[in-house]
């Protein structure tokens, strides 16, 4: 292992503050600069602007605007409203909109870029506290750009993701460095890093405990009897215990003030006593239950079940499945958003190897990196919790590299620094060339958003709106009214009224509406208010109109947009309600078949995956088999702004139908049970039942409807 030691020892790199302050300011504008990109690329387009600026491109983002909205407005929100005025991001953000002179919209697009480059600082501390300054700013400027870093840091991604990486990666750079100097000013910083770490990000909770169990293992084997190791420990653990943050405050400094005073005198107890009291503390308050329950849904992927009784349960679909970033990726996949390419991924792990043969605290790293490396299965989200530990990995592989260069070629000259920066530029080649191509658009356009803001104006603060989850948080900012989902309530016995509203028939959709926003939801409640211990029943009571709806409290409004169609999520919509929530058993999905890319000739219409339509005879035919259609619905959009429709009618009998979206290009084949859901009649056909629903805002892009009843 010595041997191993001295053939990957770098030599030393060690600079001037001065200089490595250089560092910093240099690396911080290459990555805040590259953001910028998105901002070059889209800041003429049309249509994608909210009080002059450009909207935001990630959904989850207006649950921390409208908290911060809520803020500056002096905190006023609704009962249930869900909106988190008590958030650290929501609270920095309406800070940061009272000291900074900008508009609130112009913060919230810009803060992720400017907070998100903040990485490349404890990156360059790792790489100062190893004497490795050049190495540290290869890592930096690497980690920053790299794809899914960049993804979740880029302008207009405003999140948590801003900050989530950001500061365990300090806490790791205060560690290292602690581990280091033994310095008592580490442990306060540790502990303030931790504290803010919980408030901004709680998830990182699991991230936290486990970085104190890699240091007690560390500890255990490379320095048993060290006892600042152990204060370390004890400093990380009460930062994520389930106490006031003022108590965690008091118990930070007087332990800062009993080590500083008395030295090292009563070491030898604190070894023992010091972690046991952090653990007792951590598991009387929050014990392992967030990380267990962490794992059973991104790992073991159990399915969600909402208990009734203590011995009932209802068993609905789980929204992990549907959402792309919760699900299994490749490896080439995978490689890609943690080191831009396979190759320097490769490289970069076997580079992190090498670190912790050479720097042991680099091990202290490897809960990042693990959580990075569960993305295989737990989903892509993941992936960028290993991106500055791997562009840690890579840079110390091409110092090596560089070193034996030197050493080979002695007489070429510069030829260490022109590798070190050749390498880079290779690496950085793939992550930039991601950048310039990922477009991401924002999360709905301006006329989506004038919808929103009209219905504003129409509809009372304690209105529902109901649509599907993904626009629940777009809905509440804009409209400033309740909704039933949204990114943080997307479960599967959430979802499941949900689903049951968009894609059953009209009178079903509307009783599910006044027992959804009576019960906010549950339908586990109205189960027990109404005596129904089979849930089938109670939703075969829904269908037939058989129930004795609540007591009308509060509007309720339907959201439709085109981006249902547009991203052709309908069918996933419906998975949700699919099934019988007693059981668990799965229904056959009712057919529904989307496509833009057909082709026309004199005879048929060729849909593609197997299906064609004969115009005169409108027969469907897939695989040589040929059923009869019911009708033919050509729809699009006149000068004023109406709906036409042309039906050709083939066979009253067909429970087959397709709809051509002409100003739209989309081309539907359904069966009936799609034709006649509330989507389907109410976006697409403009056809709703007038006892029912009226129309409260039509365009072609969002359709609201009011509950009457």
């Amino acid at each position: 292992m010595t041997g191993l030691k001295n053939l990957i020892t770098l030599e030393a790199d060690n600079i001037s503050l001065k200089k490595f302050i250089i560092l910093i300011i240099t690396a911080y504008i290459f990555a805040v600069a590259v953001r910028f990109i998105w901002v070059y690329q889209f800041h003429d387009k049309p249509n994608i602007t909210w009080n002059n600026q450009l909207i935001i491109n990630n959904s989850d983002g207006y649950y921390y605007a409208e908290g911060a909205r809520d803020i500056l407005a002096g905190g006023i929100h609704q009962e249930k409203d869900n909106s988190p005025v008590n958030s650290a991001p929501s609270i920095f953000t309406a800070y940061a909109t009272k000291i900074l002179p900008f508009s609130f919209e112009t913060v919230i697009l810009y803060l992720p870029a400017f907070l998100g480059s903040l990485l490349i600082i404890p990156i360059l501390l790792i790489g100062r506290s190893l004497s490795q300054n050049r190495l540290g700013f290869i890592a930096a400027i690497l980690a920053s750009v790299t794809v899914s870093y960049y993804n979740r840091t880029m302008t207009g991604y405003y999140d948590t993701d801003m900050l989530a990486i950001v500061l365990p990666m300090f806490i790791l750079a205060s560690l290292i460095n602690g581990l280091k100097h033994n310095k008592e000013t580490n442990l306060l910083i540790t502990g303030l890093a931790t504290i803010i770490y919980q408030l901004w990000y709680s998830e990182g909770y699991s991230i936290i405990f486990a970085t104190a169990g890699v240091l007690f293992l560390y500890a255990l084997i490379k320095e048993p009897k060290k006892a600042y190791n152990y204060k370390l420990i004890t400093f990380l653990l009460v930062g994520i215990a389930g106490i006031p943050i003022l108590l965690k405050a008091g118990i930070y400094i007087l332990l800062f003030a009993f080590f500083t005073y008395f030295k090292n005198k009563f070491d030898k107890y604190i070894i023992f006593v010091l972690p046991a009291a952090a653990i007792t503390l951590l598991l009387f308050t929050k014990g392992i239950a967030p990380i267990i329950s962490n794992i059973k849904v991104y790992i073991l992927r159990e399915k969600i079940t909402a208990a009734l009784t203590d011995n009932f349960s209802l068993n609905f679909f789980n929204v992990k499945q549907t959402v792309q970033e919760a699900r299994k990726i490749p490896f080439d996949m995978f490689a890609r958003r943690i080191s831009g390419h396979a190759m320097p991924f490769i490289i970069s792990t076997f580079g992190y190897m090498l670190m912790i043969v050479r720097y042991p605290a680099m091990a202290l790293a490897l809960p990042l990196l693990g959580i990075g490396f569960l993305s295989l299965k737990g989903g892509l989200r993941f992936t960028i919790y290993a991106v500055p530990i791997n562009a840690l990995g890579f840079a110390y592989a091409t110092g090596i590299a560089a070193k034996f260069a030197a050493a080979s070629f002695k007489k070429i000259k510069y030829i260490k620094p022109a590798l070190l920066i050749i390498i880079t530029a290779l690496a950085l080649y793939p992550n930039i060339i991601h950048i310039i191509n990922y477009k991401k658009g924002p999360v709905v356009t301006t006329s989506e958003a004038a919808s929103l803001d009209k219905l504003k104006k129409i509809a009372n603060r304690n209105d529902y709106v109901i649509s599907w989850w993904d626009y629940g948080y777009t809905i509440r900012y804009y409209s400033d009214t309740k909704t039933l989902g949204d990114g943080g309530r997307q479960s599967g016995n959430t979802n499941f009224p949900l689903s049951f509203i968009l894609t059953e028939n009209q009178a079903a959709a509307a009783n599910m509406a006044r027992i959804a926003t009576r019960y906010n939801g549950i339908i586990e409640d109205a189960m027990k208010d109404y005596n129904f211990t089979d849930a089938n029943n109670l939703l075969k009571a829904l269908r037939t109109d058989r129930l004795t709806l609540p007591e009308k409290m509060e509007d309720t409004y339907i959201y439709l947009p085109f981006r249902i169609i547009r991203n052709q999520i309908l069918p996933t919509i419906r998975a949700f309600c699919n099934l019988d929530i007693m059981t668990g058993r799965h229904y056959k999905m009712p057919l529904f078949y989307q496509t833009k890319q057909f082709k026309e000739n004199h005879n048929a219409i060729i849909l593609g995956n197997g299906f064609k339509l004969f115009k005169k005879t409108g027969e469907i035919e897939r695989n040589g088999k040929r059923v009869e259609l019911n009708s033919l619905i050509i729809t699009g959009y006149n000068e004023q702004g109406g709906l036409n429709k042309h039906i050709i009618e083939y066979n009253s009998m067909s429970n087959l139908y397709m709809i051509y979206m002409q100003s739209y290009g989309e081309l539907m084949l359904m069966d009936k049970h799609v034709y006649d859901s509330l989507f389907i009649r109410l976006f697409v056909l403009e056809d709703y039942d007038k006892n029912l629903f009226e129309p409260v805002i039509i365009n072609p892009w969002t359709k609201i409807y009011k509950l009457k009843r």
